[in-house]
């Protein structure tokens, strides 16, 4: 865990120790003496959660091994916001660290959802003022069925991958691109739906001239 007063590293520094350090990190854990080991794990767990800004737990119990898990609280809205991180004891600093970190995984994952999110209520607006009608069997139809669902799927998703409230960053990485790949697939369709409502918008006709300035004096 973070020390009081100090600040999580920012990307460059985290991406840089990653860099600086390949050759160190598991190896320090694997000592044949316990008591050695146990030390050199609280001072590796100690500088890795100092630079991660989260608790860090080194695991040496094999279940893990070059796994690496986040332990996590999620919102309603399903983002998520890691608390602790699990790393095994043959995983490299260099795999925690990487990219600017757990930190960021999670925000990236929690941006994807939101983008989503505002793209389900955009079109969700649209239906309702009228500015687009859903025919049957259109894109913008199937588009509007899929991000009305949107919350369902997400804790679907959710609920396989990341049950009990912890998940790999390697499945983390993946839901991700899950996420983003929906997102590349649903915003065209309704984007393309908003450009046609518009330009099937009749124009507001000019403000008529005051009756006034017609009369006789």
């Amino acid at each position: 865990m973070s020390e009081r007063g100090e600040s999580p590293a920012t990307v460059g520094e985290l991406e840089q120790t990653a860099t600086a350090r390949q050759a160190d990190d598991s190896a320090d854990c694997l000592s044949a003496d316990p008591i050695q080991t146990r030390a050199m794990c609280l001072e590796r767990e100690r500088a890795l959660g100092r630079l991660l800004g989260l608790q860090v737990a080194i695991d040496n119990t094999g279940w893990l091994r070059r796994e690496i898990e986040v332990v996590f609280t999620k919102a309603p809205n399903g983002t998520i916001q890691p608390i602790t991180v699990r790393v095994g004891d043959e995983a490299g600093n260099d795999d925690v660290l990487a990219h600017g970190g757990v930190s960021a995984r999670c925000d990236e994952y929690n941006a994807a959802i939101g983008k989503l999110h505002q793209l389900a209520e955009y079109l969700a607006t649209m239906v309702r003022d009228g500015t687009i009608t859903l025919e049957p069997g259109s894109p913008v139809a199937y588009a509007h069925g899929e991000l009305s669902r949107l919350d369902e799927l997400i804790e679907q998703r959710q609920r396989i991958t990341m049950g009990h409230g912890t998940v790999q960053l390697a499945t983390l990485r993946r839901e991700l691109e899950f996420f983003q790949r929906y997102d590349a697939h649903m915003a065209p369709i309704v984007h393309a739906a908003a450009r046609v409502a518009s330009a099937a918008r009749p124009r507001n006709a000019p403000p008529a001239r005051r009756a006034r300035r017609w009369l006789p004096w």
